[in-house]
């Protein structure tokens, strides 16, 4: 029921992972937001028989970096190699990356969110984008307006 009234209330000409925060909303509403955030991050899509999957816009590539194809990188075509043909032609599905059998788990999904805010605090030494885009962010966000 509750479903029902969210859908209702803040998407109902579209689905949950394309709604829009909007602006009187819910604390509900804003939680479930930062969570799809989360969930975003993590979900791609599991190529069965290619019909339901927008090469350049879904999130499609076993690869963490974005999971979208940006160029003919060797990393990508790695990645897109390894993906196993569908021999029964199931449908494409949405797939969770971070667990081995594609089912989301808080567990995870918690490990993802630390391993974000390792990122943002600087924790992370292996390069200094992640860090330095944090930073832009966090110094936008803090501004007064």
């Amino acid at each position: 029921m509750i479903h029902k009234v969210l859908k209702a209330r803040y998407f109902p000409k579209c689905n949950f992972l394309a709604a829009d925060k909007g602006r009187a909303s819910s604390y509900i509403w804003r939680s479930l937001i930062w969570g799809r955030e989360l969930l975003l991050s993590g979900l791609r899509k599991g190529i069965g028989d290619g019909q339901e999957t927008l090469v350049y816009g879904d999130a499609w590539i076993p690869s963490p970096n974005s999971f979208r194809p940006i160029s003919p990188q060797e990393e990508d075509v790695k990645a897109i190699t390894s993906i196993p043909l569908s021999v029964n032609f199931h449908k494409d599905r949405w797939i969770w990356h971070y667990t081995t059998n594609g089912t989301y788990s808080v567990k995870s999904g918690y490990r993802l969110e630390m391993s974000k805010k390792k990122e943002c605090s600087g924790v992370v030494a292996s390069s200094s984008e992640p860090r330095i885009r944090c930073a832009f962010w966090r110094k936008v966000w803090s501004q007064e307006v």
